[in-house]
Protein backbone atom coordinates (compact mmCIF):
# COMPACT_ATOMS: atom_id res chain seq x y z
CA UNK A 1 0.00 0.00 0.00
CA UNK A 2 1.53 3.79 -0.92
CA UNK A 3 2.75 5.58 2.03
CA UNK A 4 1.40 9.35 1.09
CA UNK A 5 2.54 12.49 2.08
CA UNK A 6 0.88 15.44 3.95
CA UNK A 7 1.87 18.67 4.17
CA UNK A 8 0.16 19.31 7.40
CA UNK A 9 3.01 16.89 8.84
CA UNK A 10 5.83 18.75 6.92
CA UNK A 11 8.77 20.54 8.76
CA UNK A 12 10.51 23.70 6.99
CA UNK A 13 14.61 24.90 7.73
CA UNK A 14 15.97 27.68 6.49
CA UNK A 15 19.93 27.23 6.50
CA UNK A 16 21.78 30.45 5.82
CA UNK A 17 25.37 30.09 4.32
CA UNK A 18 24.98 26.11 2.89
CA UNK A 19 27.38 23.93 2.05
CA UNK A 20 25.34 22.72 -0.99
CA UNK A 21 24.87 19.24 0.98
CA UNK A 22 23.44 18.26 -2.46
CA UNK A 23 26.17 18.44 -4.98
CA UNK A 24 28.04 16.28 -2.70
CA UNK A 25 28.21 12.19 -3.41
CA UNK A 26 28.16 11.75 0.43
CA UNK A 27 23.81 12.61 0.66
CA UNK A 28 22.96 10.04 -0.97
CA UNK A 29 25.37 7.33 0.39
CA UNK A 30 24.85 8.42 4.24
CA UNK A 31 21.28 9.46 3.93
CA UNK A 32 20.32 6.15 2.57
CA UNK A 33 22.76 3.63 5.11
CA UNK A 34 21.32 5.33 8.36
CA UNK A 35 21.07 1.61 10.44
CA UNK A 36 19.83 4.06 13.88
CA UNK A 37 19.56 6.62 14.81
CA UNK A 38 18.52 8.50 18.15
CA UNK A 39 18.37 12.51 18.25
CA UNK A 40 18.24 12.85 21.93
CA UNK A 41 16.53 15.96 21.49
CA UNK A 42 13.92 14.81 24.36
CA UNK A 43 13.23 12.19 26.93
CA UNK A 44 10.74 10.92 25.11
CA UNK A 45 10.93 10.43 20.77
CA UNK A 46 14.50 11.67 21.54
CA UNK A 47 15.46 8.11 23.01
CA UNK A 48 13.99 6.27 20.43
CA UNK A 49 15.90 4.93 17.71
CA UNK A 50 13.64 6.81 14.54
CA UNK A 51 14.89 3.88 11.73
CA UNK A 52 13.70 0.85 13.64
CA UNK A 53 11.10 2.31 16.38
CA UNK A 54 12.84 1.05 19.08
CA UNK A 55 13.21 2.73 22.21
CA UNK A 56 16.92 3.31 23.90
CA UNK A 57 16.80 1.38 27.73
CA UNK A 58 17.14 3.39 30.65
CA UNK A 59 19.15 2.32 33.70
CA UNK A 60 19.57 3.79 36.93
CA UNK A 61 18.21 7.18 37.89
CA UNK A 62 17.49 8.36 34.46
CA UNK A 63 14.88 10.52 34.31
CA UNK A 64 13.32 14.06 33.65
CA UNK A 65 14.71 16.08 36.66
CA UNK A 66 17.12 13.88 38.47
CA UNK A 67 20.09 12.63 36.66
CA UNK A 68 19.04 13.75 32.82
CA UNK A 69 17.82 16.84 30.96
CA UNK A 70 17.06 18.52 28.19
CA UNK A 71 19.44 21.23 27.17
CA UNK A 72 19.81 23.83 24.65
CA UNK A 73 22.68 25.63 22.82
CA UNK A 74 23.61 22.74 20.61
CA UNK A 75 24.58 21.78 17.50
CA UNK A 76 21.62 20.98 17.17
CA UNK A 77 18.15 21.57 18.73
CA UNK A 78 18.58 19.96 21.56
CA UNK A 79 20.71 17.35 23.60
CA UNK A 80 20.86 14.86 26.77
CA UNK A 81 22.86 15.78 29.37
CA UNK A 82 24.39 13.89 31.37
CA UNK A 83 25.03 14.79 34.94
CA UNK A 84 27.47 13.16 37.88
CA UNK A 85 25.83 10.12 38.70
CA UNK A 86 23.66 9.08 35.71
CA UNK A 87 24.03 5.14 34.57
CA UNK A 88 23.57 5.64 30.75
CA UNK A 89 21.62 4.35 28.16
CA UNK A 90 21.68 0.57 26.14
CA UNK A 91 20.91 2.07 22.80
CA UNK A 92 21.14 -1.72 21.02
CA UNK A 93 21.45 -5.04 22.99
CA UNK A 94 23.58 -7.17 22.56
CA UNK A 95 22.18 -9.22 19.63
CA UNK A 96 21.10 -6.05 17.69
CA UNK A 97 24.76 -4.96 18.37
CA UNK A 98 25.86 -7.74 16.93
CA UNK A 99 23.88 -7.84 14.29
CA UNK A 100 24.75 -4.18 13.31
CA UNK A 101 28.24 -4.92 13.58
CA UNK A 102 28.29 -8.45 11.58
CA UNK A 103 29.32 -7.18 8.39
CA UNK A 104 32.28 -5.18 10.07
CA UNK A 105 30.92 -2.45 7.20
CA UNK A 106 29.77 0.75 9.43
CA UNK A 107 30.43 3.81 11.69
CA UNK A 108 29.14 5.41 14.71
CA UNK A 109 28.75 9.24 14.36
CA UNK A 110 28.02 11.53 17.47
CA UNK A 111 28.24 15.09 19.02
CA UNK A 112 29.44 15.22 22.52
CA UNK A 113 30.61 18.38 24.70
CA UNK A 114 32.70 16.89 27.64
CA UNK A 115 32.76 18.72 31.47
CA UNK A 116 36.34 18.58 32.50
CA UNK A 117 37.29 15.68 34.62
CA UNK A 118 38.63 14.90 37.62
CA UNK A 119 42.41 13.94 37.31
CA UNK A 120 43.46 10.63 36.07
CA UNK A 121 39.47 9.71 35.83
CA UNK A 122 38.34 8.26 32.79
CA UNK A 123 33.98 8.37 31.51
CA UNK A 124 33.08 6.41 28.75
CA UNK A 125 31.19 8.29 25.54
CA UNK A 126 29.99 4.77 23.97
CA UNK A 127 30.84 1.33 23.51
CA UNK A 128 30.58 -1.98 23.90
CA UNK A 129 32.21 -3.89 27.23
CA UNK A 130 34.15 -5.69 27.94
CA UNK A 131 35.09 -8.77 26.62
CA UNK A 132 35.66 -8.73 22.58
CA UNK A 133 34.15 -5.30 22.43
CA UNK A 134 35.45 -1.87 21.86
CA UNK A 135 34.73 0.99 24.15
CA UNK A 136 35.56 4.98 23.31
CA UNK A 137 36.82 6.86 26.41
CA UNK A 138 37.99 10.22 27.89
CA UNK A 139 40.82 10.57 30.02
CA UNK A 140 42.33 13.74 31.98
CA UNK A 141 45.81 13.21 33.48
CA UNK A 142 47.08 15.08 36.04
CA UNK A 143 48.34 18.84 34.75
CA UNK A 144 46.84 18.94 31.66
CA UNK A 145 43.84 21.36 30.61
CA UNK A 146 42.93 19.29 27.77
CA UNK A 147 41.58 15.81 27.47
CA UNK A 148 42.63 12.64 25.99
CA UNK A 149 40.29 10.08 23.53
CA UNK A 150 41.03 6.58 24.46
CA UNK A 151 39.61 4.10 22.44
CA UNK A 152 39.83 0.45 23.66
CA UNK A 153 39.30 -3.13 22.00
CA UNK A 154 40.06 -6.22 23.93
CA UNK A 155 41.03 -9.50 22.50
CA UNK A 156 40.57 -10.73 25.68
CA UNK A 157 39.91 -8.99 29.27
CA UNK A 158 42.96 -9.45 30.57
CA UNK A 159 45.26 -7.62 27.61
CA UNK A 160 43.05 -4.48 25.77
CA UNK A 161 44.22 -3.18 23.13
CA UNK A 162 44.66 0.59 23.70
CA UNK A 163 44.75 3.20 21.45
CA UNK A 164 45.78 7.13 22.82
CA UNK A 165 44.71 10.19 21.69
CA UNK A 166 46.96 12.94 23.81
CA UNK A 167 45.18 16.35 24.41
CA UNK A 168 42.56 16.52 21.19
CA UNK A 169 39.31 17.23 23.33
CA UNK A 170 38.53 20.62 25.08
CA UNK A 171 36.18 20.68 28.07
CA UNK A 172 33.20 22.50 27.80
CA UNK A 173 33.12 22.56 23.96
CA UNK A 174 31.72 21.05 21.08
CA UNK A 175 33.17 17.81 19.34
CA UNK A 176 32.14 15.75 16.54
CA UNK A 177 33.64 12.35 16.52
CA UNK A 178 33.18 9.48 13.78
CA UNK A 179 34.47 5.81 14.55
CA UNK A 180 34.58 3.36 11.79
CA UNK A 181 36.28 -0.42 11.75
CA UNK A 182 37.85 -0.89 8.27
CA UNK A 183 36.51 -4.58 8.11
CA UNK A 184 37.60 -8.46 8.33
CA UNK A 185 36.21 -10.68 10.60
CA UNK A 186 36.94 -11.47 13.24
CA UNK A 187 39.17 -8.33 13.80
CA UNK A 188 39.22 -5.26 12.10
CA UNK A 189 41.65 -1.84 12.34
CA UNK A 190 39.57 1.27 13.85
CA UNK A 191 39.91 4.51 13.18
CA UNK A 192 38.46 7.81 14.76
CA UNK A 193 37.80 11.15 13.40
CA UNK A 194 37.47 14.00 15.39
CA UNK A 195 35.71 17.58 13.95
CA UNK A 196 36.45 15.55 10.48
CA UNK A 197 40.00 15.06 10.73
CA UNK A 198 41.58 11.36 10.59
CA UNK A 199 43.37 11.49 14.32
CA UNK A 200 46.72 10.01 14.50
CA UNK A 201 47.90 7.54 16.43
CA UNK A 202 49.87 9.37 19.22
CA UNK A 203 51.11 6.52 20.97
CA UNK A 204 50.97 3.13 19.31
CA UNK A 205 51.15 1.81 16.44
CA UNK A 206 47.77 0.57 14.80
CA UNK A 207 45.97 -2.62 16.68
CA UNK A 208 43.79 -5.33 15.83
CA UNK A 209 40.61 -4.76 17.52
CA UNK A 210 38.75 -7.90 18.16
CA UNK A 211 34.46 -7.49 17.42
CA UNK A 212 32.50 -10.84 17.88
CA UNK A 213 30.52 -12.74 20.27
CA UNK A 214 30.03 -11.61 24.14
CA UNK A 215 30.71 -7.88 23.61
CA UNK A 216 27.87 -7.00 25.41
CA UNK A 217 25.16 -4.03 24.51
CA UNK A 218 26.01 -1.16 22.81
CA UNK A 219 25.86 1.66 26.02
CA UNK A 220 26.12 5.08 25.92
CA UNK A 221 27.21 7.38 28.62
CA UNK A 222 28.41 4.93 31.30
CA UNK A 223 29.91 0.70 30.09
CA UNK A 224 27.79 -2.38 30.91
CA UNK A 225 29.36 -4.64 33.76
CA UNK A 226 28.74 -8.28 32.57
CA UNK A 227 29.28 -9.35 36.33
CA UNK A 228 26.50 -7.35 37.54
CA UNK A 229 24.47 -7.26 33.89
CA UNK A 230 23.80 -3.34 34.47
CA UNK A 231 26.04 0.11 33.89
CA UNK A 232 29.26 0.36 35.48
CA UNK A 233 29.34 3.74 37.40
CA UNK A 234 32.43 3.97 37.96
CA UNK A 235 33.53 5.13 34.20
CA UNK A 236 29.96 7.52 33.78
CA UNK A 237 30.06 10.36 30.98
CA UNK A 238 29.56 13.87 32.38
CA UNK A 239 28.12 16.29 29.61
CA UNK A 240 25.89 16.39 26.53
CA UNK A 241 25.62 14.14 23.97
CA UNK A 242 23.76 14.69 20.79
CA UNK A 243 22.52 13.26 17.17
CA UNK A 244 23.88 9.74 16.98
CA UNK A 245 23.59 8.14 13.82
CA UNK A 246 25.01 4.35 13.00
CA UNK A 247 25.80 3.92 9.46
CA UNK A 248 26.13 0.82 7.66
CA UNK A 249 28.55 1.75 5.89
CA UNK A 250 32.47 2.57 6.47
CA UNK A 251 32.76 5.67 6.35
CA UNK A 252 36.03 7.76 4.37
CA UNK A 253 37.87 10.77 5.91
CA UNK A 254 36.04 12.71 3.45
CA UNK A 255 32.73 11.72 4.21
CA UNK A 256 33.13 12.19 7.84
CA UNK A 257 34.48 15.81 7.23
CA UNK A 258 31.34 16.33 4.96
CA UNK A 259 29.47 15.31 8.19
CA UNK A 260 31.09 17.38 10.82
CA UNK A 261 30.81 20.65 8.10
CA UNK A 262 27.07 20.05 7.83
CA UNK A 263 26.42 21.17 11.10
CA UNK A 264 29.53 22.61 12.62
CA UNK A 265 30.36 24.66 8.75
CA UNK A 266 27.11 24.99 6.86
CA UNK A 267 26.00 28.07 8.74
CA UNK A 268 22.95 28.17 11.00
CA UNK A 269 19.89 26.13 11.21
CA UNK A 270 16.48 27.68 11.88
CA UNK A 271 13.18 25.33 12.17
CA UNK A 272 10.35 27.57 10.80
CA UNK A 273 6.68 27.73 12.51
CA UNK A 274 4.78 27.76 9.30
CA UNK A 275 0.82 27.60 8.38
CA UNK A 276 -0.52 25.15 6.21
CA UNK A 277 0.22 27.75 3.68
CA UNK A 278 3.20 27.10 2.21
CA UNK A 279 4.02 26.14 -1.52
CA UNK A 280 7.10 25.54 -3.50
CA UNK A 281 7.67 24.25 -7.44
CA UNK A 282 9.51 25.09 -10.77
CA UNK A 283 8.92 24.98 -14.03
CA UNK A 284 11.09 24.04 -17.23
CA UNK A 285 11.14 26.07 -20.77
CA UNK A 286 9.72 23.42 -23.26
CA UNK A 287 10.78 24.84 -26.93
CA UNK A 288 9.26 23.48 -29.88
CA UNK A 289 10.41 23.11 -32.83
CA UNK A 290 8.14 21.74 -36.50
CA UNK A 291 8.95 17.90 -37.41
CA UNK A 292 7.32 19.01 -41.08
CA UNK A 293 9.78 17.67 -43.57
CA UNK A 294 9.68 17.12 -47.82
CA UNK A 295 9.12 13.87 -46.78
CA UNK A 296 7.37 13.74 -43.73
CA UNK A 297 4.98 16.37 -44.89
CA UNK A 298 2.15 14.59 -42.13
CA UNK A 299 4.15 15.25 -38.78
CA UNK A 300 1.88 17.91 -37.34
CA UNK A 301 3.18 17.26 -34.18
CA UNK A 302 5.91 19.76 -33.14
CA UNK A 303 9.29 18.05 -31.32
CA UNK A 304 10.18 19.27 -28.06
CA UNK A 305 13.67 20.47 -26.30
CA UNK A 306 13.76 21.14 -22.66
CA UNK A 307 16.65 21.92 -21.83
CA UNK A 308 16.82 25.20 -18.90
CA UNK A 309 14.66 25.60 -15.64
CA UNK A 310 12.91 28.89 -14.41
CA UNK A 311 13.31 29.72 -11.26
CA UNK A 312 11.95 28.33 -8.43
CA UNK A 313 9.11 29.33 -6.35
CA UNK A 314 7.74 29.53 -3.09
CA UNK A 315 5.86 31.08 -0.43
CA UNK A 316 5.41 30.72 3.63
CA UNK A 317 4.12 32.51 6.36
CA UNK A 318 5.36 33.03 9.74
CA UNK A 319 4.22 34.34 12.95
CA UNK A 320 5.79 37.14 14.69
CA UNK A 321 6.83 36.26 17.90
CA UNK A 322 8.40 38.91 20.82
CA UNK A 323 11.12 36.31 21.14
CA UNK A 324 14.35 36.91 18.50
CA UNK A 325 14.05 33.21 17.15
CA UNK A 326 13.11 34.21 13.70
CA UNK A 327 14.48 37.10 13.13
CA UNK A 328 16.93 35.91 10.27
CA UNK A 329 14.14 35.68 8.18
CA UNK A 330 13.20 39.47 8.40
CA UNK A 331 16.89 39.96 7.92
CA UNK A 332 17.12 38.27 4.45
CA UNK A 333 14.30 39.98 3.66
CA UNK A 334 15.98 43.12 4.50
CA UNK A 335 19.43 42.15 2.70
CA UNK A 336 18.03 39.96 -0.29
CA UNK A 337 20.76 37.48 0.93
CA UNK A 338 20.70 33.87 -0.47
CA UNK A 339 19.96 30.81 1.65
CA UNK A 340 18.34 27.33 1.84
CA UNK A 341 15.32 25.98 2.45
CA UNK A 342 14.66 22.14 3.33
CA UNK A 343 11.08 20.54 3.73
CA UNK A 344 10.95 17.50 5.25
CA UNK A 345 7.61 15.68 4.58
CA UNK A 346 6.51 11.99 5.99
CA UNK A 347 8.47 10.40 3.37
CA UNK A 348 10.87 12.90 1.07
CA UNK A 349 13.20 15.74 1.63
CA UNK A 350 13.50 18.81 -0.70
CA UNK A 351 15.83 21.09 -1.12
CA UNK A 352 15.41 25.06 -2.68
CA UNK A 353 18.80 26.19 -2.99
CA UNK A 354 20.19 29.27 -3.48
CA UNK A 355 16.34 31.19 -1.79
CA UNK A 356 15.97 35.17 -2.54
CA UNK A 357 12.76 36.20 -0.96
CA UNK A 358 11.15 39.07 -3.16
CA UNK A 359 8.30 39.54 -1.58
CA UNK A 360 7.53 40.40 2.21
CA UNK A 361 3.92 41.70 3.22
CA UNK A 362 3.55 42.61 6.95
CA UNK A 363 0.13 41.38 8.66
CA UNK A 364 -1.21 44.09 10.46
CA UNK A 365 -4.28 43.79 11.29
CA UNK A 366 -5.69 45.72 15.23
CA UNK A 367 -6.10 42.84 17.91
CA UNK A 368 -5.19 40.17 15.62
CA UNK A 369 -1.34 38.32 15.88
CA UNK A 370 1.24 40.28 13.56
CA UNK A 371 2.11 38.11 10.22
CA UNK A 372 4.80 38.54 8.17
CA UNK A 373 4.27 36.15 4.74
CA UNK A 374 7.49 35.61 2.46
CA UNK A 375 7.04 34.66 -1.18
CA UNK A 376 10.64 34.16 -3.70
CA UNK A 377 12.34 32.08 -5.86
CA UNK A 378 15.13 29.40 -5.85
CA UNK A 379 17.86 28.40 -8.26
CA UNK A 380 17.01 24.62 -8.02
CA UNK A 381 14.26 22.63 -6.39
CA UNK A 382 15.66 18.88 -5.95
CA UNK A 383 14.03 15.84 -4.28
CA UNK A 384 17.14 14.36 -2.11
CA UNK A 385 17.62 10.82 -1.63
CA UNK A 386 16.72 8.94 1.14
CA UNK A 387 13.75 9.23 3.52
CA UNK A 388 12.96 12.17 5.66
CA UNK A 389 13.33 10.56 9.20
CA UNK A 390 17.06 9.31 8.86
CA UNK A 391 17.95 12.96 7.34
CA UNK A 392 19.07 16.24 9.29
CA UNK A 393 19.40 19.43 7.80
CA UNK A 394 22.81 20.62 7.60
CA UNK A 395 24.22 23.78 9.53
CA UNK A 396 24.45 24.27 13.65
CA UNK A 397 20.49 24.35 15.08
CA UNK A 398 19.35 27.31 16.61
CA UNK A 399 17.39 26.54 19.64
CA UNK A 400 14.15 27.84 20.14
CA UNK A 401 13.34 29.62 23.13
CA UNK A 402 10.77 27.75 25.34
CA UNK A 403 7.02 29.55 25.65
CA UNK A 404 7.68 31.96 23.04
CA UNK A 405 4.61 34.84 22.77
CA UNK A 406 3.23 35.40 19.92
CA UNK A 407 2.83 39.30 18.69
CA UNK A 408 -0.71 41.18 18.35
CA UNK A 409 -0.74 44.76 16.84
CA UNK A 410 -2.73 45.67 19.71
CA UNK A 411 -1.19 49.20 19.44
CA UNK A 412 -1.02 51.08 16.35
CA UNK A 413 0.58 54.34 16.32
CA UNK A 414 1.00 56.80 13.01
CA UNK A 415 2.81 60.20 12.46
CA UNK A 416 2.89 61.69 9.20
CA UNK A 417 4.42 64.79 9.04
CA UNK A 418 5.29 64.76 12.43
CA UNK A 419 1.37 64.67 13.49
CA UNK A 420 -0.52 61.68 15.28
CA UNK A 421 -2.89 60.44 12.86
CA UNK A 422 -3.64 57.05 14.67
CA UNK A 423 -7.37 57.53 14.93
CA UNK A 424 -9.90 56.68 12.61
CA UNK A 425 -7.49 54.18 10.92
CA UNK A 426 -9.54 50.92 9.72
CA UNK A 427 -6.62 49.13 7.59
CA UNK A 428 -2.66 49.05 7.11
CA UNK A 429 -0.82 47.52 4.85
CA UNK A 430 2.92 47.50 4.20
CA UNK A 431 5.09 45.23 1.71
CA UNK A 432 8.89 44.84 0.89
CA UNK A 433 9.33 43.96 -2.86
CA UNK A 434 13.46 43.19 -3.89
CA UNK A 435 13.20 43.17 -7.84
CA UNK A 436 15.43 40.20 -8.60
CA UNK A 437 17.10 39.51 -12.18
CA UNK A 438 18.39 35.89 -12.19
CA UNK A 439 21.78 35.93 -14.38
CA UNK A 440 21.32 34.25 -17.94
CA UNK A 441 23.50 30.50 -17.55
CA UNK A 442 23.93 29.65 -20.84
CA UNK A 443 26.83 27.81 -22.44
CA UNK A 444 27.81 26.22 -25.64
CA UNK A 445 28.97 23.11 -23.46
CA UNK A 446 25.47 22.98 -21.56
CA UNK A 447 23.96 23.22 -24.84
CA UNK A 448 25.44 20.30 -26.19
CA UNK A 449 25.73 17.96 -23.49
CA UNK A 450 21.89 19.00 -23.19
CA UNK A 451 21.03 18.24 -26.77
CA UNK A 452 23.34 15.02 -26.53
CA UNK A 453 20.77 13.48 -23.20
CA UNK A 454 17.31 14.93 -25.38
CA UNK A 455 18.83 12.64 -28.35
CA UNK A 456 18.34 9.50 -26.45
CA UNK A 457 15.34 7.02 -26.25
CA UNK A 458 12.58 8.36 -24.22
CA UNK A 459 13.58 5.82 -21.72
CA UNK A 460 17.07 7.91 -21.40
CA UNK A 461 15.17 11.38 -21.74
CA UNK A 462 15.67 12.97 -18.08
CA UNK A 463 18.00 15.56 -18.72
CA UNK A 464 20.13 15.85 -15.42
CA UNK A 465 22.41 18.60 -16.95
CA UNK A 466 19.54 20.80 -17.55
CA UNK A 467 20.91 24.56 -16.66
CA UNK A 468 19.43 26.29 -13.83
CA UNK A 469 19.74 30.20 -13.08
CA UNK A 470 22.87 30.70 -10.47
CA UNK A 471 23.09 34.17 -9.92
CA UNK A 472 21.32 36.99 -9.21
CA UNK A 473 21.00 40.79 -8.95
CA UNK A 474 18.74 42.90 -7.05
CA UNK A 475 18.00 45.72 -9.53
CA UNK A 476 15.84 48.22 -6.94
CA UNK A 477 13.44 47.62 -3.49
CA UNK A 478 9.88 49.01 -3.46
CA UNK A 479 8.85 49.20 0.31
CA UNK A 480 5.23 50.89 0.08
CA UNK A 481 2.13 50.36 1.64
CA UNK A 482 -1.64 52.09 2.67
CA UNK A 483 -3.69 53.63 5.52
CA UNK A 484 -7.30 53.59 5.58
CA UNK A 485 -8.77 56.39 7.16
CA UNK A 486 -12.67 56.74 7.96
CA UNK A 487 -13.21 60.32 6.97
CA UNK A 488 -14.12 62.88 9.10
CA UNK A 489 -14.58 66.69 9.81
CA UNK A 490 -11.07 66.46 12.04
CA UNK A 491 -9.21 64.85 9.51
CA UNK A 492 -10.09 65.79 5.93
CA UNK A 493 -7.47 68.60 5.63
CA UNK A 494 -5.08 66.25 2.98
CA UNK A 495 -8.27 64.17 1.47
CA UNK A 496 -7.00 63.83 -2.53
CA UNK A 497 -3.93 65.78 -2.28
CA UNK A 498 -0.26 64.12 -2.34
CA UNK A 499 3.23 65.07 -0.88
CA UNK A 500 6.31 63.70 -2.28
CA UNK A 501 8.27 64.76 0.79
CA UNK A 502 6.63 64.00 3.69
CA UNK A 503 8.21 61.99 7.19
CA UNK A 504 5.84 58.33 8.08
CA UNK A 505 6.60 56.52 11.37
CA UNK A 506 4.38 53.59 11.75
CA UNK A 507 4.74 51.24 14.75
CA UNK A 508 2.41 48.09 15.40
CA UNK A 509 2.25 45.57 18.19
CA UNK A 510 2.12 45.33 21.74
CA UNK A 511 3.66 48.04 24.21
CA UNK A 512 5.34 47.17 27.32
CA UNK A 513 7.10 50.22 27.76
CA UNK A 514 8.21 50.14 24.13
CA UNK A 515 6.51 48.72 21.21
CA UNK A 516 7.14 44.99 20.51
CA UNK A 517 6.66 44.41 16.71
CA UNK A 518 7.38 46.53 13.37
CA UNK A 519 8.28 49.91 13.29
CA UNK A 520 8.95 51.49 10.20
CA UNK A 521 10.58 54.92 10.16
CA UNK A 522 10.62 56.77 6.94
CA UNK A 523 12.71 60.06 6.90
CA UNK A 524 11.10 60.49 3.25
CA UNK A 525 8.20 58.72 1.85
CA UNK A 526 5.54 60.16 -0.66
CA UNK A 527 2.17 59.92 -0.76
CA UNK A 528 -0.99 60.15 -2.23
CA UNK A 529 -4.28 60.50 -0.37
CA UNK A 530 -7.89 59.50 -2.40
CA UNK A 531 -11.37 59.54 -0.85
CA UNK A 532 -14.21 57.14 -1.73
CA UNK A 533 -17.75 56.47 -0.77
CA UNK A 534 -19.01 53.78 0.72
CA UNK A 535 -21.30 53.05 3.48
CA UNK A 536 -19.20 55.70 5.36
CA UNK A 537 -16.40 58.03 3.11
CA UNK A 538 -13.09 57.01 3.67
CA UNK A 539 -9.56 58.09 2.87
CA UNK A 540 -6.78 56.22 1.83
CA UNK A 541 -3.36 57.15 2.00
CA UNK A 542 -0.78 55.28 -0.65
CA UNK A 543 2.81 55.66 0.67
CA UNK A 544 5.95 54.72 -0.85
CA UNK A 545 9.70 55.03 0.92
CA UNK A 546 12.06 57.24 -1.17
CA UNK A 547 15.07 57.59 1.56
CA UNK A 548 18.48 56.07 0.60
CA UNK A 549 20.07 58.15 3.15
CA UNK A 550 20.86 55.27 5.79
CA UNK A 551 20.54 51.48 5.99
CA UNK A 552 17.30 49.66 5.55
CA UNK A 553 17.59 47.80 8.71
CA UNK A 554 17.78 51.64 10.60
CA UNK A 555 13.86 52.58 8.91
CA UNK A 556 12.55 48.73 8.54
CA UNK A 557 12.86 47.36 12.11
CA UNK A 558 11.67 44.10 13.60
CA UNK A 559 11.72 44.79 17.39
CA UNK A 560 12.24 41.87 19.64
CA UNK A 561 13.95 40.59 23.11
Amino acid sequence: MANYNFKKDSQVYLVSDDPDANSSTYTDLLSDNVGHYFTFQNLSEGLVDKITDKPATVTGPLAPGNEVEVTTNTPYDKGLLFKDGSRGLTLLSEADADAFEQDRSWAISLWFKADDLQSASESHIIGRWPLDGWNLRLRKRSGQSTLDLILYGESNIQSPEVVNFDNVVTPDQWHHIVITPSGGYPESNFFAYLDGVKLEKLLHPPRQFRVGSNAGPLTIGAPWDATTQTMDGNFNFSGCITEVKLFNISISVLATAWLYNLAAGGGESYKLEISQDFSFSQTFTDKSSPSKTLNRPDDYFEKSAISKANPANFEFKIPVFKENDLQVVHDKLLSAESFSLYVLSTQDVYKLEKCVITNGTYGIERSTPLTLTLSGEASKLSKLPGVSKAFTSPGIHQPMTSGRKYLRSDDISIELDGVEISSEVFSLSAELQNDVKWVENKTLFDSIGIQVQNSQAPGNAVTPNAMYPENFTVNKKVFSGSIGRYLCDTNSDRVNNFSMHSSLKIKAGERAGLIYGFEFDMLLASFTNRSSAEDIFIQNYDWRLIDNSRPLSSTIKYINI
